[in-house]
């Protein structure tokens, strides 16, 4: 028996080794199997790889082509800030759909129904309208800068051109459906931007004119105040008309010291003061109406803007306005914008009005490359399949 048990652990390897070597043997018939499997499928696969990638590239080649033209700005998207603004205004629902709905009114409802799929992320835009500043703004968050002075140069950094790209089919359409992107960036997008301008102003006059009513009851407490103080002090001259001014003497304390004054210094010094608060409180009225004046300016101008949403017609409206205003007030503000719309007016325009239309290439070897690999790695887990199924009917 104890010979039995010594000799136990000697026969253990050879156990394990038989074991080993009779998993090795299944690995290598399952991978023998899984070649074989593929050579007796081959035709299969090579067919349902090849046909369909053949397919895709004569498709493609075939097609319709896409042409792209490019508008150049000089002078909008100045800094990363105002770029991202420009893209947000113009990737909004609300822009969207205004757009969409002129691609309609244009015969293109095909482009209408991309444009209103369109968003901020540029894997979606590509299609049909792409923009791209130059030199292209940098985001900071993203690089691997920490000198303090290097990321203010970079901060500095404006890019100088905006350029827009229109995608389109067939080449005679490009300029068809450009002019009506055109029209939304030249004359509805800045519009977005002088509506928020106005809404601005008429805030900050809003603003200014709460200031002054703040104190507006504060100044006439005050005037009444001194206005009593000054009738008293009349009253006081009156009863001692019959002595010299230099024989009456009044008392005021200032500080921890007493001062005397002659009475008629001191009614001077209250005329003088009662004078300095009426000025200012007539200040503060001629200001309340200019702010008020300049408020129903700008609520009108919000109304015109809102009703178009075309700067040209705006600057048409402010020339009208200005014709035939009457009110001093608002002429300088008048011409101030005036001023500001020719500015945006000639920034809108493209260096370029009719840039020459360029093929877009078809990336015919990339989409068939693609369409191939996915065909090749699905009919392989096919042929494995088919090849399961045939063993589990022969069992």
């Amino acid at each position: 028996m104890a010979e039995q048990h010594e000799k136990l652990p000697a026969e253990e390897p050879n156990i394990r080794q038989l074991a080993k070597e009779h998993y090795l043997e299944e690995d290598e018939i399952d991978i023998v199997s899984y070649m074989l499997a593929l050579w007796e499928h081959k035709y299969f696969i090579l067919i349902c790889s090849i046909l369909p990638a053949l397919f895709v590239g004569i498709v493609i080649y075939t097609g319709p082509r896409s042409y792209e033209t490019t508008y150049t700005y000089r002078k909008l998207g100045h800094t990363g800030k105002e770029y991202e603004l420009f893209r947000s205004r113009f990737f909004s629902e609300e822009n969207l759909s205004r757009l969409a709905n002129e691609m309609e009114r244009e015969g293109f409802p095909v482009y209408s129904a991309g444009i209103r799929n369109l968003g901020l992320n540029d894997n979606q835009n590509q299609g049909i309208v792409k923009f791209e500043l130059w030199p292209p703004h940098l985001d900071i968050t993203k690089l691997k800068v920490t000198d303090p002075e290097k990321l203010e140069a970079i901060r500095k950094i404006k890019s100088e051109l905006l350029s827009m790209s229109i995608k389109a089919t067939p080449e005679k359409a490009v300029y068809e459906i450009a002019d009506v992107i055109r029209n939304n960036v030249e004359e509805v997008m800045p519009s977005y931007f002088i509506l928020v301008e106005l809404e601005d102003e008429v805030e900050k006059f809003k603003n200014m004119i709460s200031e002054i009513e703040k104190t507006k009851f504060d100044t006439d407490l005050e005037l009444q105040s001194y206005k009593a103080v000054l009738e008293k002090l009349k009253s006081l001259q009156t009863r001692t008309a019959e002595k010299t001014d230099s024989e009456v003497l009044l008392q005021f304390n200032v500080g921890e010291k007493s001062e005397y004054l002659p009475l008629a210094y001191q009614i001077q010094a209250t005329e003088s003061k009662v004078i300095e608060i009426e000025n200012r409180k007539n200040t503060d009225q001629q200001k309340l109406n200019y702010y008020t004046s300049q408020i129903n300016l700008y609520n009108e101008m919000l109304d015109n803007i809102k009703s178009t949403f075309l700067i040209r017609e705006f600057y048409s409206y402010l020339i009208s306005r200005q014709g035939d205003n009457k009110n001093n007030q608002i002429s300088g503000s008048l011409n101030a914008y005036i001023k500001n719309i020719e500015n945006r007016i000639s920034a809108n325009t493209p260096v370029t009005e009719k840039p020459t239309i360029n093929p877009v290439a078809r990336d015919t070897k990339k989409k068939t490359g693609i369409v191939f690999g996915i065909a090749l790695t699905i009919s392989v887990f096919s042929a494995f399949l088919i090849e399961c199924i045939k063993k589990k009917q022969k069992n």
